[in-house]
């Protein structure tokens, strides 16, 4: 039996296959609350570019970065995680594994 725990993303994978999807993911919240990159920043005490380096992938976010920009976004670090594919493909084999 495969349990969510031993399947769970790993933001720290060798290709950085979670760490791009989740970049995705928050690329895409800004875009459906029309929000700027740059008031995202702002809003979370951060230069610009802190954030596009971020988004980017050339410097790996932190579970503290996620949980601020989750938090600016009025999400949580978890429905941002639960939106990427990796994570909804974790979620699903939860509930089948049940």
């Amino acid at each position: 039996m495969t349990t969510a725990a031993a399947t769970a993303p790993n933001v720290n994978d060798p290709d950085g296959s979670f760490g791009q999807e989740l970049a995705a993911e928050i690329r895409a919240e800004i875009a459906r609350l029309g929000m700027s990159r740059r008031r995202l920043a702002l809003d979370i005490g951060r230069e610009p570019s802190w954030l596009t380096k971020r988004l980017a992938g050339v410097i790996p976010m932190t579970t503290n970065d996620v949980e601020s920009i989750a938090t600016a976004l009025g999400t949580s670090p978890v429905a941002l995680v639960l939106a990427t594919p990796s994570g909804r493909r974790v979620a699903q084999q939860s509930i089948t594994a049940r």
